[in-house]
């Protein structure tokens, strides 16, 4: 069986993302958000994301728009100064977390990850990112069970089965991989998405 980069499943977004940009990217019309390495995440309106600040918090607001414009390092300087005004919110950890992530800072990134599961064991956005982030220290134990637990929260995201397709390979399981790959096409990856990148590693690369 041939080979592929884990990158390439996870560029997946590259592909199917429409509409405007956000958070220095675009995003598809289900509102997901992935950057050049194919991490998942999502816009902070949609369903997924808990807002926890209002239009009073000032230093979130502040510090989502310098991560929206892609100024990651001012914007942890302000999400920091958010955590000491307003203490341990979802917003604060999981918006610091992806742009510490963008800066190739995984431990940091997993760190406030896991900081949000501390205060919201289910949280899907927090699981996908901090698996993610694991998968790309090659720490596939740790990123498989993340994985695993997203699936538990949403099985009915096919996101979460490619994004474990993606782990699989890694990890040599390349039946696993595949399974995971057909199932995220079957739960209607390609509609959802609009985008038939599943549909092509499972014709080119699985029996």
């Amino acid at each position: 069986m041939k080979n592929y980069c884990p990158l390439l499943i996870a560029f997946f977004v590259l592909s199917f993302i429409l509409g405007c940009k956000i958070d220095g990217q675009k995003e598809n019309k289900n509102n997901y958000v992935v950057d050049k390495s194919g991490k998942v995440f999502v816009k902070d309106t949609t369903s997924m994301i808990i807002r926890d600040y209002t239009d009073d918090d000032e230093l979130i607001i502040q510090a989502i728009e310098l991560k929206n414009q892609g100024n990651y390092t001012f914007a942890i300087r302000k999400f920091d100064r958010a955590e000491k005004k307003y203490g341990k919110r979802l917003s604060i950890y999981l918006n610091r977390g992806s742009c510490y992530d963008f800066l190739g800072k995984k431990e940091e990134a997993i760190s406030d990850f896991t900081k949000c599961l501390n205060i919201k064991e289910d949280y899907l956005a927090a699981l996908l990112n901090r698996g993610l982030a694991y998968m790309n220290l090659k720490n596939y134990e740790k990123a498989l069970i993340d994985l695993n637990e997203a699936i538990k929260v949403d099985p009915t995201e096919p996101a979460c089965f490619l994004n474990r397709a993606v782990l699989f390979r890694s990890m040599g399981k390349f039946e696993e991989s595949c399974r995971d790959a057909k199932r995220s096409i079957d739960l209607g990856f390609v509609e959802k998405y609009n985008n038939n990148q599943a549909t092509n590693i499972v014709r080119r690369y699985c029996n």
